[in-house]
């Protein structure tokens, strides 16, 4: 039978060193980088010499809606286009962006169909527009 008691764990005799925290962007010097990780290296370059010409990254836009009845999702935003599946009432979709064809407004969604504007129950005019030569 194990000793199920209560008795003091000792420690090990040698611990490893903590390693050395850095700070960004101060320690981005050329005598800290020498010895400093890679990662704290490929971020100071971030901080370096034209890195002002580097745009911050972004968020896509999208929008968050659900079906209202049941509704074709296709691979173009037209009804001449192949149904790529049938989305059940109240389905939740994510948008990412619109067109229009024939009268009629379509939204992309993340998976890469379209759905008609008309066949959601909230729509969005904050999503980009997606040019023709991008639609396949």
């Amino acid at each position: 039978a194990q000793d199920t008691s209560d008795a003091a764990v000792s420690a090990p005799a040698e611990v490893a060193a903590a390693p050395e925290l850095f700070s960004f962007p101060e320690d981005c010097t050329s005598e800290l980088l020498a010895a400093a990780p890679t990662y704290l290296r490929e971020a100071c370059k971030t901080v370096g010499e034209g890195a002002d010409r580097v745009a911050p990254a972004t968020a896509a836009p999208f929008h968050m809606t659900t079906t209202r009845v049941a509704s074709n999702i296709r691979r173009g935003p037209d009804t001449r286009y192949p149904v790529l599946t049938t989305a059940a009432p109240g389905t939740r979709l994510q948008l990412v962006g619109y067109t229009r064809s024939r009268g009629y407004v379509w939204y992309l969604t993340n998976f890469g169909g379209w759905i008609r504007a008309d066949l959601v129950s909230e729509t969005s005019d904050h999503l980009p527009l997606v040019p023709p030569d991008q639609i396949s």
